[in-house]
């Protein structure tokens, strides 16, 4: 079983936007590709918008996404129209071996650990003008998340000079891993963690944070916004539970910096 999807992240100001392109599922039960879509804006709050795509299409989109260099994109697809520059892209490449087993691996690519976006999106008759920070990474592997992971805390802050990364993982196996990385135009420093600590991502008591690096908390005051949930789903399949969240972050002069995501999954 393979599984596989392309993740794109915009954030300006006040919106953020995620495209994301799956060649499967996220749990690998289907291979029908499709294309999501989330926006979130101060003003107009939530948008989500999925579309089933054929094998043709979804290439299309896919190479059309896939940063390489400093490119333009324009497609128009149902109701959406999408264009603009992607540019200043740091491509110093993160391939990391999540988890591996035998001859199977779970794997997370970054593709643009740090660049920027200058564009509109148009959706539903809302548009938005961009000029954001831009991050892309992939997902891909044979060996399903359900068949080693417990549960996953993933963290990304863009900052105007630089870009923020953390991402904890609870293996079945009782191992935790957290890598962490800082990139700017110049430079990536990345750094790895395998231990049983909690103090990377903890769940947190004050009433704005939770899910956040104590660290980056304590020291730069970025507040989750948990009463807006970009991603709150709960699903079942065969045997087990997923219950996914994800939640837009915002600095202290309330201007949208990053996303945080949380994901558990538990045997039914």
């Amino acid at each position: 079983m393979y599984f596989e999807w392309l993740y794109t992240q915009f954030i300006d100001n006040d919106t953020f936007v995620n495209i994301i392109l799956h060649r499967t599922s996220m749990f690998g039960d289907s291979n029908v590709p499709y294309i999501s879509f989330c926006i979130y804006n101060n003003s107009d709050g939530i948008l989500h918008k999925r579309y089933v795509l054929s094998e043709n299409v979804f290439n299309q989109l896919y190479n059309a996404f896939l940063c390489i260099d400093s490119k333009e994109i324009n497609f128009e697809f149902e109701d959406i129209s999408f264009n603009g520059i992607f540019y200043n892209l740091n491509r110093k490449n993160i391939c990391e071996i999540l988890y591996s087993e035998q001859n199977k691996q779970s794997l997370w690519e970054v593709l643009i650990p740090d660049g920027e976006f200058r564009g509109s999106i148009c959706i539903q008759g809302f548009k938005y003008k961009l000029n954001a920070k831009v991050y892309q990474d992939k997902q891909y592997g044979n060996l399903l998340i359900q068949d080693f992971l417990k549960e996953w805390n993933w963290c990304v802050i863009s900052e105007p000079q630089k870009t923020k990364c953390c991402f904890t993982l609870k293996c079945c196996n009782g191992i935790e891993r957290t890598i962490k990385w800082v990139c700017d135009k110049y430079e990536l420093k990345i750094e790895h963690v395998d231990s049983n600590e909690e103090h990377f991502f903890s769940v947190m008591q004050n009433e704005n944070t939770k899910y956040m690096p104590k660290l980056w908390q304590d020291k730069e005051m970025i507040f989750i916004q948990k009463e807006t949930p970009l991603r709150n789903r709960y699903e079942k399949i065969d045997k087990l539970f997923f219950n996914y969240k994800r939640f837009v972050c915002k600095n202290r002069n309330g201007v949208l910096c990053g996303v945080c995501e949380n994901m558990k999954i538990t045997k039914g």
